[in-house]
């Protein structure tokens, strides 16, 4: 609706802006600049002109780039180390002190327990009951 107000009033002068109009302005505001170190402004606004920036890729590309992808990811995972059970219950009992110092919740302290317990099945279920063989070996 403006734009027909605007060409009753007489406001339809239309200027046409070319690229190198664009560029020359732009090429003047940067020789204004203090230092270039002998860059040119068409050179500085062209560097990235050869980097690929988008493209179609073929299903082969895309599967090679997925499994690239998962054969990186496993490299950069670590086993993790081992921890004994000695040292699960101590680490626990660090836990639960800290966790009455602190003043944590209930909750907290109960999953303590919880956790202690699976630490005590998984204890049991390691344990090796001897044979009677075992007693009389040499």
């Amino acid at each position: 609706m403006e734009k027909s107000g605007f060409k009753k009033s007489g406001f339809t002068i239309e200027i046409q802006e070319t690229e190198n109009d664009q560029l020359n302005i732009e090429s003047i505001q940067w020789n204004s600049l203090p230092t270039q170190e002998n860059v040119s402004f068409t050179d500085y606004v062209n560097v990235d002109e050869d980097v690929v920036v988008w493209g179609v890729l073929s299903d082969a590309e895309i599967l090679e780039n997925t499994l690239s992808f998962d054969e990186d990811n496993e490299d950069d995972t670590s086993p993790l180390p081992l921890v004994t059970l000695k040292e699960a219950s101590s680490s626990l009992e660090k836990l639960r002190n800290f966790s009455l110092q602190s003043e944590i919740t209930v909750e907290v302290f109960d999953a303590s327990f919880t956790i202690e317990n699976t630490i005590e099945k998984i204890k049991l279920n390691s344990m090796k009951q001897k044979t009677i063989n075992d007693f009389f070996k040499k």
